[in-house]
């Protein structure tokens, strides 16, 4: 055997998985991965022009899909961020009225609890 041997036994194996994913995609999707030029695809089946319309239609579909599904996702994570905002700000503003509470109660000469300062988080 001679060191070559490996690498074809490798590229034998890359090649029959290959063709094992080739056959799960359908032939109308095998056309567009062709058309674009990512995969060469020995077997193009050329589909009647009438479905070719009827494909475009459903991918420009899918398409529309994608991107409303992509803004509401979007949406969805600029509410999250307000909302997160807003939690902070009140966190903050917690605290400052703690922190006035207690400078306010040390010129007075009083002890002021933990409990007194520490507003419970809702």
């Amino acid at each position: 055997m001679t060191e070559n041997s490996g690498a074809r036994d490798s590229n034998a194996e890359i090649l029959r998985s290959v063709r094992h994913l080739m056959s799960l995609i359908s032939p109308s999707e095998r056309r567009g991965i062709a058309a674009s030029g990512s995969v060469p695809c020995p077997s193009q089946e050329i589909s009647p022009a009438g479905n070719r319309g009827q494909e475009a239609r459903m991918r420009g579909q899918e398409a529309r899909m994608r991107g409303k599904e992509a803004r509401m996702r979007g949406k969805e994570a600029r509410m999250r961020g307000k909302e997160a905002r807003m939690r902070g700000k009140e966190a903050r503003m917690r605290g400052q009225e703690a922190r006035i509470r207690g400078q306010e109660a040390r010129m007075r000469g009083q002890a002021i609890s933990h409990q007194d300062l520490h507003f419970k988080w809702k």
